[in-house]
Order: C-alpha cells, then sequence, then structure tokens
C-alpha cells in the first residue's frame, strides 16, 4: 500500500548584489518588486539585505509549519526541503559568488540547481547526510540545452565539497546559519 508523503520546499532568497545581472538598469524596470524588497527586507538603510530575506523566510516558514500543526492537531507536512538554506549556506560560508549560483535575480543556475536537488534527493530518500551516496555521482561538467541557462558550467572537486557541506548542513539545521 501507498503511503504519500507531503513535503513543504524551503525557497532560497534573492542576491543582494545585482550588479552582475545588469545592476539598476535592469531592477528599473521592476521598481515596485525592488522597492517592496527593500521595504519588507531592509537593513537600517532601507537597503535589500539578502541575510535578513533568510532570516525571515526561515521564521515565517517554521511559523507557519507551527501555526499548521496546531490548528490541524496534527502534523500535515512530513518533513521540509531546505534547499534554501544549502544555498545560503554555499553562498554565506565559502563566500561563493552569486553568479556561480543565480542566473537571474531569483533562479539558480547549474551550480545552484544541483545543491537544490541534492538536498531534495537526500530528504525524499530519507538520508541524515550525503554521506549515505555515492558521492561520484555528483557530475563535474553540466550542460544544458536551453541557451539562456550558463552552457558547460564545471564543478570542480572545491565546489563539489562546498556542495557536500552545504547539503549536510541544511540537512541538520533547516531553519538557520552558521553564526559568523
Amino acid at each position: 500500500e501507498l503511503k504519500p508523503k507531503l513535503a513543504f520546499h524551503m525557497t532560497w532568497t534573492n542576491p543582494d548584489q545585482p550588479e552582475y545581472l545588469g545592476g539598476d538598469e535592469v531592477l528599473s524596470l521592476n521598481e515596485a518588486w525592488v522597492t517592496t524588497h527593500n521595504t519588507y527586507f531592509g537593513n537600517d538603510q532601507g537597503k535589500y539585505d539578502q541575510s535578513i530575506m533568510y532570516k525571515k523566510v526561515a521564521e515565517n516558514i517554521k511559523k507557519y509549519l507551527d501555526d499548521t500543526t496546531e490548528f490541524l492537531g496534527r502534523n500535515y507536512y512530513n518533513f521540509v526541503i531546505p534547499s534554501g538554506t544549502a544555498v545560503e549556506y554555499a553562498q554565506d560560508v565559502f563566500n561563493r559568488p552569486q553568479a556561480e549560483l543565480y542566473r537571474d535575480y531569483t533562479h539558480l543556475c547549474d551550480y545552484g540547481r544541483v545543491i537544490a536537488a541534492y538536498v531534495w534527493y537526500a530528504k525524499i530518500m530519507g538520508l541524515e547526510s550525503l554521506s549515505d551516496i555515492n558521492l561520484s555521482m555528483i557530475p563535474s561538467k553540466l550542460v544544458h540545452y536551453r541557451s539562456y541557462y550558463p552552457i558547460n558550467q564545471r564543478i570542480n572537486s572545491e565546489m563539489k565539497a562546498h556542495l557536500i557541506e552545504a547539503v549536510n548542513w541544511a540537512l541538520k539545521n533547516p531553519y538557520s546559519l552558521p553564526e559568523a
């Protein structure tokens, strides 16, 4: 008998260095969106701050899950898939360039998607860490058939090590990052 499970996907934040994405020229196309981000996720100067957005995303997801459980009297979701924590960890802890993780202001590029995919894989398979799988499965070269994706992005051994650590951290700490 199949027993389906329901998971909640924790998203990643938007990058806070839009310069490599075309800077203010691109962002001015959607001024209302930028203003909203600056308002809700801004620092003391009212400028968007990715770390503030991450904290708010994590806090609100945890609150939503707690409130849903309280309202229903049971856990509605069987588990959380903390892709956002893993992507944020890769960027913050290892100082990975945003251009290596994002292809635009909201979507992940190849390396970022591989990080998110391994979080999904580990959670769906019930793994507690990536040490439970054959890590040689992580590709060293990613190629996409669509021209708007980065083509032939290489994942070197350092990036693989960062990917593994980021995913393992997220699996153990879905709502937090290490203190700086």
